[in-house]
C-alpha cells in the first residue's frame, strides 16, 4: 500500500511538472492546449490552474456544440474548485461556473439539474450580497421554471429579477430580466389559450384574447417559435368558431414559420387544420 501511495504521489508530481513545462515552453499557445493543461492540472492537483483550464476548455467545446463534453469540463472545474479555500473569490467562481454549465445543460434538455445548480448559485449570490449575479441567476431560473411547467413560479421569479435589476440600476440585467419575464408571461398566456380553445363557447372565446396577447408579446420579443404556436392556436380556434378567412391567414402564417425554422413536428397538425378550411374561406363541413 505504501508503494502504491508512493507511485500515486510520483505521478501527481509528474503531472504538476508537465503543467509547468507546458506553460514555460509555449505560453503564447496556452489557449490552444488548454484541454491538455486541464488534464495534467487535474491529475497534478494544481487546483487553481485546473479550475481555470477546465472552465476555458468547457467554453471552447461548447462553442463547437459539444455539449456533453462542455458539461464534463465545467463539472471538473467545479470539482477542482472544491479543493480551494472557501473565500469570496472562490464563491464568485462557483456562481460563474454554475451559470456557465447552465448553457450546455439547457441544450441537452437537462432542466432538473439546471434547477439544482441555479438554486445553489442563488444561495451563493445571496451569501455574497451580490445583486448583479443574483439577478442573472434569477433570470435563468425563471426560464428553467417555465420549461419545467411551473409558469407561476417562472413569472414570480422573473418579477424578482426585474425588480432587483431596477433597484441596482443594471441596464443590461434589466433587459435580460425583462426578456425572460416577457417570455414567461407570453407562454402563460399561450397556455391559457390552449386551455380555453378546447372549452365550449362562450368560454372558448377567451382563447382568442389570450392568443392575441401572447402573439403580440412573442413578436415583440422576437420569439418566432412561440409566434408560430400562437398562430396555430388561433387558426384552430377560428376553424372551431367557423371563421374561415382568419383561420386561413393564421394557419398559413404558422405553416410558413414552421417550415422556415424546420420545425416539422408541428406541420401535420397545422396543415390538417388548414385542410378543414374550404375554398370559399369557410371551414369545410363533414359530408
Amino acid at each position: 500500500m505504501a508503494y502504491g501511495s508512493l507511485l500515486l504521489e510520483r505521478r501527481r508530481v509528474l503531472h504538476a511538472r508537465i503543467v509547468e513545462a507546458l506553460e514555460a515552453l509555449a505560453p503564447e499557445r496556452e489557449a490552444e492546449q488548454v484541454e491538455r493543461l486541464a488534464h495534467h492540472a487535474l491529475r497534478g492537483e494544481v487546483w487553481a490552474k485546473a479550475v481555470t483550464c477546465c472552465q476555458q476548455a468547457g467554453a471552447r467545446v461548447f462553442d463547437r456544440a459539444a455539449f456533453r463534453e462542455a458539461v464534463a469540463s465545467f463539472d471538473q472545474a467545479l470539482q477542482a474548485l472544491a479543493h480551494l479555500p472557501e473565500l469570496s473569490d472562490t464563491r464568485v467562481q462557483a456562481i460563474e461556473l454554475r451559470l456557465a454549465v447552465d448553457h450546455p445543460l439547457h441544450a441537452l434538455g437537462e432542466h432538473g439539474r439546471r434547477r439544482v445548480l441555479l438554486g445553489e448559485a442563488k444561495a451563493l449570490a445571496r451569501m455574497l450580497d451580490d445583486g448583479v449575479r443574483l439577478g442573472r441567476v434569477l433570470a435563468r431560473m425563471a426560464h428553467v421554471l417555465r420549461l419545467t411547467g411551473d409558469l407561476d413560479g417562472a413569472i414570480a421569479t422573473g418579477q424578482q429579477a426585474l425588480a432587483l435589476a431596477t433597484e441596482i440600476g443594471e441596464s443590461a440585467l434589466q433587459m435580460q430580466a425583462s426578456y425572460h419575464l416577457g417570455a414567461e408571461e407570453a407562454f402563460a398566456l399561450h397556455q391559457l389559450g390552449v386551455v380555453h380553445v378546447h372549452a365550449d363557447p362562450p368560454e372558448s372565446m377567451q382563447a382568442e384574447a389570450h392568443y392575441q396577447q401572447a402573439l403580440a408579446l412573442a413578436d415583440e420579443l422576437g420569439m418566432r417559435p412561440l409566434v408560430a404556436h400562437c398562430d396555430l392556436g388561433l387558426g384552430m380556434l377560428y376553424v372551431k368558431l367557423g371563421r374561415g378567412e382568419p383561420a386561413r391567414t393564421a394557419l398559413s402564417t404558422a405553416i410558413a414559420l414552421y417550415r422556415a425554422m424546420d420545425m416539422t413536428f408541428w406541420l401535420p397538425q397545422a396543415e390538417a387544420a388548414l385542410a378543414q378550411v374550404g375554398r370559399s374561406g369557410e371551414p369545410e363541413t363533414a359530408q
